[in-house]
C-alpha cells in the first residue's frame, strides 16, 4: 500500500480484494489514517441512497466531492486527502467512475470489495430485473488480502520472534530429547546438551511454545519445598515430560526394533526393564497434571556431594506438602524420600510412594500402586 501510494501518485486507485471479514476495511481504514491528512470512507453496504445516486452521473465532480465533505463532515484537502470506497460490490458505478476520478487527480482512492467478478444485478426505476454492467477501470492498482496467517497473527501481537525460530527445529528437537533427558537422571533438564551453547533464558520463548501446545507437561524445581511452591520455583531448572504417555513411549524407542505394542506389554505386566523406569515417572506425571495438579520437584546434594537426592513430585495440601517418589524397580529402598522426611518433617502432611505393587504402608510411608495417584 505504501508502494503504491508513493509510486502512482494518484494515477490508480488502489483496490483491495478479498474475502468477507478478512479486515479490508480495517487495514485500508487505518492506512488511510496514518497517511493522509483527512479521509472519507464511503461504506456501500449502509451508505443512503443519496450517496449511491452521486454515482450515476459523474459529469460534475465538484457537486460530488461536495456533497461527500457535507455528508460525512470531513474537509478534503487537494493531494492530501484519500477517498474509502468500501464494499464497492454493492455500487458498480462508483468503480467505473474510477477512471473520471482518477482522471480528476485531486485526491487519492481505495476500494474494498469482495466478489468483484460476479455480475450483480440491479432493480430499475420499473421495479424489473435488469443486468447492470459497468465499464471496469483500467485506472487500478490490485491488492489480493487473504485472511491472516499464523506468522501475522503473531506480529499483530506484536510478537517478531516466534516464526523466526520455528524452522529452526529446535523446538522439535526439545521435545525429542525428553525421553533421554529423563533416563539420564539429571536434576534438570540440560538445553545445552540439545541445542548446541542453548541457555534457557534465551530459549525461553520455544519452552513456552511446548508449554502452550499442551504437548508437554513442564516440573519446576521448588528451591524451598513448603506449601506455597509456585513462590519458590526456579523457572531456570525445571523438567519437561510428554502430555502423553504413549508418544513418550513412542520416543523413547523411537530407534529400537521391537514394537510398541511389545513394550505396553512389558509395562502392563511389570516386566519393563528397570532402566527404563523414567516411563513411569512420566506416567505419574500424566496423572497428576489431567487431576489438575501443578508439577514440582525438589533436589539437594548427598553429604557426598556426589549425586542428588531427589522427590520426584511435590503437592502442596493443608499448608502442608506431600512428597513423592516413584519407584520402577523391585528395591524396597527409598532412599531419597526417607532423608527428605529428616529435613522437612515439620513441613509433610504425608508421605506417598508409587510403585508397580500393591497397597501397603511402611511407618509413615503410604506405597499406592501408580493409577492410584488420582486420588492424591
Amino acid at each position: 500500500m505504501l508502494s503504491w501510494k508513493k509510486n502512482q501518485h494518484g494515477t490508480t486507485a488502489l483496490l483491495i480484494r478479498g474475502a468477507r471479514r478478512v479486515g479490508k476495511s480495517t487495514v485500508a481504514e487505518q492506512f488511510a489514517r496514518n497517511e493522509y491528512e483527512s479521509y472519507i470512507l464511503v461504506d456501500f453496504s449502509t451508505a443512503t441512497q443519496t450517496i449511491h445516486r452521486l454515482f450515476e452521473d459523474v459529469s460534475n465532480l465538484d457537486y460530488i466531492f461536495t456533497q461527500l465533505q457535507l455528508n460525512y463532515r470531513t474537509s478534503l484537502k487537494p493531494r492530501k486527502s484519500v477517498i474509502i470506497f468500501d464494499e464497492i460490490q454493492k455500487q458498480p458505478l462508483a468503480r467505473q467512475a474510477i477512471k473520471t476520478l482518477v482522471a480528476d487527480g485531486r485526491y487519492d482512492y481505495i476500494e474494498t470489495g469482495s466478489l468483484l467478478s460476479i455480475k450483480r444485478k440491479r432493480k430499475s426505476a420499473g421495479n424489473s430485473e435488469q443486468q447492470k454492467n459497468i465499464l471496469i477501470p483500467s485506472e487500478e492498482t490490485r491488492l489480493d488480502m487473504y485472511p491472516m496467517d499464523y506468522e501475522e497473527f503473531r506480529w499483530a501481537l506484536g510478537d517478531d520472534q516466534t516464526i523466526p525460530l520455528l524452522p529452526s527445529g529446535q523446538t522439535s528437537d526439545l521435545f525429542h530429547a525428553i525421553p533421554a533427558q529423563l533416563s539420564s537422571n539429571a536434576s534438570r533438564y540440560q538445553v545445552s546438551s540439545v541445542i548446541e551453547g542453548g541457555k534457557v533464558d534465551r530459549l525461553r520463548g520455544l519452552i513456552n511454545i511446548l508449554k502452550d501446545s499442551m504437548t508437554v507437561n513442564i516440573a519446576y524445581h521448588a528451591n524451598d519445598p513448603s506449601a506455597g511452591l509456585a513462590s519458590h520455583i526456579n523457572r531456570d531448572q525445571f523438567k519437561l515430560f510428554c502430555g502423553d504417555t504413549g508418544l513418550f513411549v513412542t520416543l523413547a524407542f523411537w530407534d529400537d526394533k521391537f514394537t510398541e505394542n511389545v513394550i505396553y506389554q512389558k509395562l502392563l505386566s511389570d516386566k519393563l526393564k528397570a532402566d527404563v523406569g523414567y516411563v513411569y515417572e512420566n506416567v505419574v506425571s500424566q496423572i497428576l497434571t489431567a487431576t489438575g495438579n501443578k508439577l514440582y520437584y525438589h533436589t539437594w546434594p548427598t553429604p557426598s556431594g556426589k549425586h542428588n537426592y531427589e522427590i520426584d513430585f511435590l503437592l502442596s495440601r493443608k499448608a502442608k506438602i506431600c512428597p513423592i517418589e516413584v519407584k520402577s524397580s523391585t528395591s524396597n529402598l527409598h532412599v531419597s524420600i526417607d532423608e527428605f522426611q529428616k529435613k522437612f518433617s515439620a513441613r509433610i502432611l504425608q508421605r506417598y510412594l508409587l510403585h508397580s505393587k500393591d497397597i501397603r504402608k511402611e511407618r509413615d510411608l503410604i506405597m499406592l500402586p501408580m493409577y492410584m495417584a488420582i486420588f492424591l
